[in-house]
């Protein structure tokens, strides 16, 4: 049996991150707790400014790494990983709203059945309703599994990784495509009959129905639902299902 933590009050590790911002900063990011690991775009843009870029907004993603950490759970390799997905810009502002994300592993359960903070904070963009990320700032480098994870993206081609170039100083980072980690890549769009990728509403909307009608236990209701919404890419359906 496995013990999920359900976070309620601010662990003592929470507020000694949030007291090691800025103080400027310090009211706004403590919100983070209270809106499931999402700054929203307004807010992004005042802390930013008006004319906010991706640049000064990934000085913001990077003091924000910290912050995603705190939601790690690693009773396995006790190595914490935090990422945090900017959203696509709004329309009319350099703005866009940022996603924390945090690996989660499973007590004497093997690593490769966890959620990497790459896929966390991609899949709280997703769910959050995100057509795609532009950046994505991690505390460590990617492993091979999320650069493939990451390649799926329907913006995989303009997607930005940003990585700390000192872990003293996050204002001290670097930003690279994502296509110069995974040389050679091959993705949904190489599939014949596939275009688009992960977070294309079109490749996760599909037509499932139970034999048996609507269901009346909500439990399987939520897992129709979800199975519905889930990117699936495959130009035949009926293969997965």
């Amino acid at each position: 049996m496995y013990s999920i933590r359900v976070m309620n009050d601010r662990t003592p590790e929470w507020k000694k991150t949030i007291g090691n911002l800025p103080q400027h900063l310090q009211a706004d990011i403590d919100r983070i707790w209270d809106t499931k690991g999402c700054l929203p775009a307004e807010v992004v843009g005042r802390i930013a400014g008006a004319s906010a870029s991706l640049a000064n907004i990934g000085a913001l993603m990077m003091q924000l790494l910290p912050v995603a950490q705190n939601f790690a759970v690693v009773p396995v390799s006790g190595f914490r990983v935090g990422a945090v997905a900017a959203g696509m810009p709004i329309p009319g502002t350099g703005w866009c709203s940022l996603y924390l994300g945090a690996n989660f592993e499973f007590g004497n359960v093997a690593l490769s059945f966890s959620v990497h903070a790459e896929q966390s904070a991609t899949n709280n963009a997703w769910l959050s309703g995100e057509p795609g990320i532009q950046a994505l700032a991690i505390s460590a480098a990617p492993c091979g599994y999320c650069r493939q994870f990451l390649y799926e993206l329907i913006t995989a081609k303009q997607l930005s990784i940003l990585l700390p170039n000192n872990p003293n100083n996050p204002l001290s980072y670097s930003s690279a495509p994502l296509t110069t980690f995974l040389p050679d890549p091959f993705g949904p769009n190489d599939i014949p009959g596939v275009t688009g990728g992960l977070m294309n509403p079109k490749l996760g909307n599909h037509n499932l129905v139970l034999n048996s009608g609507s269901p009346t236990d909500p439990v399987i209701a939520v897992a129709l639902a979800a199975a519905r919404a889930s990117y699936a890419p495959y130009p035949t359906p009926q293969a997965y299902g």
